[in-house]
């Protein structure tokens, strides 16, 4: 299960990385064929633009596979130790905690930094340095609550929800295997997964409204129902 929930959480977070248009991905295979054959012979007449796209994109590939790699490696020495094997409780502690700087990073801060805060207010509560100006002239400077948001975004991609959707698969895992058998538990936490992984990636600002009914949902309304 480890090793399978590292390439489940490295291959979400490479399509994640991806574009809806894999053509590209095509014309590297090919390209680097051609090179590997030693036949590879620009024509002159060649637009700059394509090679320059086809470099960029070789090298965010390149930097996604190599990022993909150290997820596979950390999420399997993570999930060989028994940190996902401890009570119940560490688990809503966990939910608890992404859930509010969810709605911190995603609701609260969008809104008070609005011309008109909730409708309530005339003007930002919270500005930036330049908002009092009528003409700035130097360059706009980041301020703290900038900083600070910048940080609880990245540990919320990055930490948080992958880690938040790790321990809820560790606890339910035994659960599916004994109704379902070993290929389907394996089925579903495959494609629960690689959906629940990839949208923490690409739509990490929806992703607080989602946990936060499931939690309601499967915990307070309906505790008698399963998935």
């Amino acid at each position: 299960l480890s090793f399978f929930l590292g390439c489940v959480v490295s291959m979400s977070y490479i399509l994640s990385r991806a574009t809806t248009n894999h053509q590209y991905i095509f014309d590297i295979v090919q390209t680097m064929w051609r090179r590997i054959r030693k036949s590879d012979r620009f024509p002159v007449n060649e637009d700059p633009l394509d090679k320059m796209y086809r470099d960029v994109m070789l090298t965010r590939l390149k930097v996604d596979i190599f990022v993909g790699v150290i997820l596979l490696i950390c999420v399997t020495v993570i999930n060989i130790t028994t940190v996902f094997c401890q009570t119940q409780i560490l688990g809503y502690v966990i939910f608890g905690i992404t859930s509010i700087i969810g709605i911190f990073n995603h609701y609260i801060i969008p809104h008070v930094r609005k011309e008109n805060p909730y409708l309530c207010f005339t003007e930002p509560c919270l500005k930036s340095n330049e908002y009092d100006k009528f003409e700035v002239t130097v360059a706009p400077k980041v301020s703290v609550m900038e900083k600070i948001l910048q940080v609880t975004l990245f540990v919320e991609k990055n930490l948080l929800y992958p880690f938040t959707f790790l321990l809820g698969i560790n606890y339910v895992a035994v659960y599916y295997n004994a109704k379902f058998g070993n290929f389907g538990a394996a089925l579903v936490v495959a494609v629960v997964g690689m959906k629940i992984f990839r949208s923490a990636y690409s739509e990490v600002s929806r992703q607080h409204v989602v946990l936060i009914l499931s939690l309601l949902f499967f915990n307070v309304d309906y505790r008698h129902l399963s998935e």
